[in-house]
């Protein structure tokens, strides 16, 4: 899967006025989403992104690598995301719906509106709002700041850096008792991350990565939910055109 995805935007690169595609493959040890376990073991993920004048269409895939939920060699997630993006002179902002659906599991599919924004200044700090529009009714907000230092260029053609992140999310009363079956508004997670991108030339790109996920706050861990405390090791191969 991830190496078709690649071929087919590399076959296509030379096209006439190609529309903007970004594509990424990664190998995860597991997939942890908003501090919650959702594959205890290795999974490979694909995200492919299109955009053209501030629109995106994105889908994004897991694939279990391990028998962890009975599921090997199968996909368990497909998220559909449409958005708008704006740049402003020191900022960023997004708007956009994602449903999320959950082939070969019984849990039911969902969607979720989001807005937020990224200001361009010192730790870039950003702040996004999902509001899930089915079973939950309730809001998840993420807020995060993030910083790259950029390391001695390797060759003309080679460059990487390190980007360093951190942040927490917090739940409406209606999104913790979907997710957790407490009834109470509060922190949900936290969740630093490193990552070690290399691009090589203008279209490629090998990030290493590095995070870390727990649940904020002690009734969360305690509400039944499997090792509230993660560390999430994988490698991405990534192409822009």
């Amino acid at each position: 899967m991830a190496g078709s995805v690649l071929a087919v935007l590399g076959v296509t690169e030379a096209a006439a006025d190609p529309l903007p595609i970004s594509a990424e493959s990664s190998v995860f040890s597991q997939y942890v989403w908003r501090g919650m376990i959702a594959t205890d073991g290795p999974v490979l993920q694909n995200s492919v992104t299109a955009s053209w004048r501030g629109v995106h269409l994105n889908i994004w895939t897991n694939q279990d690598l391990t028998s962890a939920n009975e599921r090997t060699g199968k996909f368990d997630e497909v998220d559909l995301d449409a958005g708008y993006d704006r740049s402003l002179k020191k900022a960023v902002i997004t708007a956009g719906v994602v449903h999320y659906t959950f082939p070969n599991t019984p849990a039911t599919a969902t969607t979720e509106l989001y807005a937020g924004g990224t200001l361009e200044a010192p730790l870039r700090p950003a702040v996004k709002v999902f509001f899930d529009v089915d079973g939950a009714r309730g809001n998840y907000l993420t807020f995060d700041v993030s910083h790259a230092v950029h390391l001695p260029q390797l060759s003309e053609s080679v460059v990487w850096s390190i980007e360093c992140a951190a942040g927490a999310g917090w739940g409406s009363s209606g999104y913790i008792l979907k997710w957790f079956g407490v009834r109470e508004e509060g922190w949900v997670d936290f969740h630093p991350s490193l990552a070690v991108p290399v691009s090589f030339g203008k279209h490629w790109r090998l990030t290493p990565r590095l995070s870390y996920a727990t649940l904020a706050r002690s009734v969360l861990r305690q509400s039944g939910v499997p090792s509230p405390h993660n560390f999430v090791a994988g490698l991405a191969l990534g192409f822009t055109r």
